[in-house]
């Protein structure tokens, strides 16, 4: 039996060995399949995304940390939709069955992620119409967590990938990894996530095969005692310590001696808060509540220089009408546009009494 310090001491000492471990992690269009790290469902969007330490919203967050998954999700169904930009959509789907006894059993979830990018025009290289295609991704997972004991639990999930661009086919396949601690007494508890290990099978047609968007985050949610309210911070992309780029700002350009244009150089500051996700929630009632979220490296990546407007922030709420879960998010990109994803939460062991 661990004492608590252990646990903390295990889950730090495992994300720092992690974060300076290459695992040819790669971002900003460096990775094949970067839909696997898309959230998965409107509390995920609208808390500033990617949930990891918490077990009491819904499903989804199988997706993110399999170790969230615990016994009250047994027989409990997720459904997500997010209208995301222009004619491109994505859903998901969870269902989650206990195997063996309470105390003992292994909970096992399936899920499947699909990303639609629309319909687009297609010509040869003469500039001649070659008709019109279609380009797709879709994962299959299928997650198993298991109780440690009452406050620890750990888990994993098997992903099998496939994408389609017009002609052009990719397959791969994944591993995640989860550890979830949670102490309910003092209203704490702390997620470990090791997300998208793995290897691409097929690459498309004339490329060579490229890595996996991996991602290591680590996130810790708090509720004082007898406070409507949470929160929650994640620390995201720990395997990179430097997520910024050279930019240069066209509206303020400085030149050197050399008549070079100067990059503008990220302060520490930025570099450091580019890691963090900040979530909270308005615990109205048990039936509603009110979701806020804010990502900073959202915000300086997507939102433009004149005008920056509501990037990197995010707001959604949730209410239940009798025994269905309906959740709403709104996550801003860049000026204009927002994505908007709605979840519906049922568990079927409330229709059977």
């Amino acid at each position: 039996m661990f004492h608590k310090p252990t646990y903390i001491s295990t889950i730090l000492l495992i994300s720092s060995l992690l974060a300076y471990f290459p695992l040819s992690a790669q971002l900003g269009g460096n990775a094949v399949f970067p839909f696997l790290k898309l959230d998965p469902s409107a509390k995920a969007a609208s808390m500033g995304g990617t949930l990891i330490s918490l077990s009491d919203c819904d499903l989804s967050t199988a997706l993110t940390n399999p170790a969230t998954v615990t016994d009250k999700y047994d027989n409990n169904i997720a459904l997500n939709y997010n209208n995301y930009f222009k004619d491109i959509n994505y859903g998901h789907v969870a269902y989650a069955k206990r195997l063996g006894n309470k105390e003992k059993g292994w909970m096992l979830s399936s899920q499947v992620l699909y990303l639609n990018y629309g319909t687009f025009d297609g010509y040869d290289y003469t500039g001649e119409s070659t008709g019109s295609f279609k380009a797709n991704d879709l994962m299959i997972g299928m997650s198993a967590s298991k109780s440690l004991n009452e406050k620890f639990n750990y888990g994993g999930t098997f992903k099998f990938i496939y994408s389609t661009l017009e002609t052009y086919t990719g397959t791969g396949v994944a591993f995640d990894f989860g550890g979830f601690y949670h102490d309910t007494s003092k209203g704490l508890s702390f997620g470990l996530a090791a997300r998208n290990i793995g290897y691409q099978l097929l690459s498309y047609r004339g490329t060579e095969r490229a890595p996996l968007p991996f991602d290591l985050n680590f996130a810790g949610s708090i509720k004082p005692k007898h406070a409507p309210f949470r929160i929650t911070i994640l620390l995201h992309d720990l395997q990179k310590r430097d997520l910024t780029y050279d930019y240069t700002d066209p509206f303020n350009r400085k030149i050197d001696e050399n008549n070079q244009v100067i990059s503008k150089k990220p302060s520490l500051a930025d570099k450091i808060i580019r890691h963090i996700n900040v979530g909270g929630e308005i615990l109205l009632s048990e039936n509603f509540n009110i979701r806020f979220g804010y990502n900073h490296q959202r915000r300086q990546e997507l939102g433009t220089v004149v005008k920056k407007g509501v990037a990197g922030f995010s707001w959604g709420f949730a209410f239940k009408i009798k025994k269905i879960g309906i959740e709403y998010g709104s996550a801003g990109f860049f000026p204009g546009y927002n994505s908007n994803l709605f979840s519906v939460i049922i568990n079927l062991n409330e229709f059977y009494h």
